[in-house]
């Protein structure tokens, strides 16, 4: 159990429960987003205490070790993780050259790089959670996409899934102890496209004036081609 106090001078405090004992420690920072971050890695670290993958040492200062990862007071963290930025080279790395094509390699390059963004480039993979996820679909949401409008939500699945299927592949390499967490995500409706259209439809369509946020494009979209 882990959380974030903010003093009158702006500076965050970090505080949280080992065991019966309870700790804090000012982060000397005013930044909430980095403040988030060391929030992260503590609970991470606190979750791996608790499973016994990481040991506190007795001659440590206990939020100095669980803020480091675990680096203080070790010469070796007992965990390796990998952070949200890497995630794709090491995956390219790791598989066969003709395993994938070109064309699916790029994409997935572009999603990660999206989800990297948003999340953060250097947030550990396994400090990721739902919340985390629904954040960025929060956002994406809000983003333009073709032709001035949002990022549509079968983009953003897509964008996800790419994410999850490297998630379990470090998962089988260690990097990653627990499933993706994607349960009970909520995404914006699908924009309704319109139904198949003649071009004489499209035309008699357009020449009435096309409502406010769509275009022209959207009914050429639709078009059906008769013999």
């Amino acid at each position: 159990m882990a959380w974030l106090d903010r003093e009158r001078t702006g500076i965050f405090q970090i505080g949280f429960k080992l065991g019966k004992r309870r700790f804090k420690r000012s982060l000397k920072i005013r930044d909430e987003k980095v403040a988030e971050e060391l929030l992260h890695r503590l609970e991470e670290s606190i979750r791996l205490v608790s499973t016994g993958r990481l040991e506190v040492p007795t001659d440590v200062d206990v939020a100095s070790f669980l803020l480091s990862d675990g680096r203080v007071g070790k010469k070796q963290l007992d965990v390796v993780t990998i952070s949200l930025g890497e995630i794709f080279e090491r995956y390219r790395s790791g598989i066969p050259v003709d395993s994938l094509s070109a064309e699916t390699l790029r994409i997935a390059s572009i999603h990660i790089n999206h989800l990297a963004h948003v999340i953060g480039p250097k947030r550990q993979l396994q400090t990721i959670k739902r919340d985390d996820l629904q954040h960025y679909i929060n956002v994406r949401s809000q983003a333009t996409g073709k032709r001035g409008r949002f990022v549509s939500t079968g983009t953003i699945q897509k964008e996800l899934s790419t994410l999850r299927t490297l998630w379990r592949w470090f998962k089988q390499s260690g990097l990653v102890t627990h499933d993706f967490p994607n349960q009970g995500l909520r995404y914006p409706r699908h924009r309704q496209k319109q139904p198949f259209l003649t071009w004489e439809q499209i035309q008699n369509r357009i020449a009435r004036g096309i409502p406010e946020g769509q275009s022209d494009a959207d009914y050429w979209d639709c078009l059906y081609l008769n013999r």
